[in-house]
């Protein structure tokens, strides 16, 4: 979906069904704790239904960093298959410790993003030549739509310079984070 959080009707329905027919759901909840601050619900109530989960740190605060969560066998199998593929990081605690603080420090800070882009979302809204749909903007990613002709991201103004310096415009998507601040005037 890219922006907007799944309703956790739909995620109960599809796993459902996949189990229904034999089938082991896994949930790329890279979004996972976005969409958890943005919904008012648990993470764990969103993955109730699903086998694996993968969920991203760095979108939690960590520089870097990914759990995947499963029972001890699924777990085990995904760590024999990093290994054969070349992943892992030897002296991975100072990165771990940062993930821990992340998750014990930052996660409630999403909802200051999600307020900051819903604030660049609203301004940028009100300008010529951009088309935002405010309803689609949940989290901290606003999708934005030139028209031919308008200006070009980069010229859109100091203020939005300075929040996307935060997170990221590229083409027609910005994105807030927490050590982003923005202007009010």
């Amino acid at each position: 979906m890219g922006r907007t959080c799944w309703a956790l009707e739909s995620i109960d329905s599809a796993a459902r069904a996949a189990h229904a027919n034999g089938l082991k759901v896994h949930l790329d909840g890279a979004r996972l704790l976005n969409a958890a601050i943005a919904t008012h619900v648990a993470p764990a109530t969103l993955a109730a239904h699903v086998n694996t989960l993968s969920f991203c740190l760095s979108k939690g605060g960590c520089p870097v960093g990914s759990l995947f969560c499963g029972s001890r066998e699924a777990v085990e199998k995904a760590r024999r298959w990093r290994k054969r593929l070349g992943g892992g990081w030897r002296q991975a605690g100072v990165m771990a410790a940062a993930g821990l603080w992340a998750l014990e420090n930052m996660v409630d800070r999403l909802d200051e993003d999600h307020r900051n882009a819903r604030t660049l979302a609203e301004g940028w809204a009100e300008l010529d030549g951009i088309d935002i749909d405010l309803s689609r903007v949940e989290t901290n990613i606003v999708i934005f739509y030139l028209r031919q002709g308008a200006a070009r991201p980069s010229s859109l103004g100091a203020e939005s310079r300075a929040f996307s310096g935060g997170g990221y415009v590229a083409g027609r998507c910005a994105s807030s984070h927490t050590s982003a601040s923005l202007p009010r005037t």
